[in-house]
């Protein structure tokens, strides 16, 4: 099952952990931030920022990420930060908007 990676899906998993999968591990990963929603029409856009281990960093590229909800889906995530709570990623979106 996988769920469409809208704004209002990710809304509703706020706060919750995600399982990113890389070529040796699997680490947690919980969803801290949902950017509001852009319209610039014909496009949405919006950000989410996960946290994770401040010691196992990954690699900027494309991850399979899994959730009880919303399923297993690839993404990109970049990483943008450290800091003694974390290791932060981001992920971008940006999509036509539905008519």
């Amino acid at each position: 099952m996988t769920t469409d990676l809208t704004h209002a899906a990710f809304s509703e998993n706020l706060d919750s952990e995600f399982s990113v999968k890389d070529d040796t591990r699997a680490q947690p990963l919980k969803l801290i931030n949902v950017s509001e929603r852009k319209t610039s029409p014909p496009y949405e856009q919006f950000s989410i920022t996960f946290c994770g281990d401040p010691e196992m960093e990954l690699e900027q590229g494309t991850f399979c990420l899994e959730h009880p909800t919303m399923g297993s889906f690839d993404i990109f995530l970049v990483p943008v930060r450290r800091d003694t709570h974390g290791m932060y990623y981001e992920a971008i979106f940006n999509y036509l908007a539905e008519t």
